[in-house]
């Protein structure tokens, strides 16, 4: 949830970054430093947050589907 939080907010600063050295002919002074790895890496740790959480729901369901091993599966084929 925080690196989704991190993208919401960082996005529009980059935009605005990215537009005044635009503005201004393209000028990477007016760039922070690393500017594009910045926002690679942000992106980035979105999507592995999000194939995270997919994949521990995935694994939730898939547990709860599957019948306990100390029970059988029949319980009516005990008798």
């Amino acid at each position: 949830m925080a690196t989704s939080v991190a993208a919401i907010l960082w996005n529009p600063i980059d935009a605005d970054f990215i537009n005044r050295a635009d503005n201004a002919g393209w000028d990477e002074s007016m760039l922070l430093p690393h500017q594009m790895e910045l926002s690679l890496v942000l992106n980035a740790s979105v999507l592995a947050t999000f194939v995270v959480v997919v994949t521990a729901i995935i694994g939730v369901l898939a547990s709860r589907r599957r019948p306990n091993a100390t029970q059988p599966a029949n319980p009516s084929a005990i008798a």
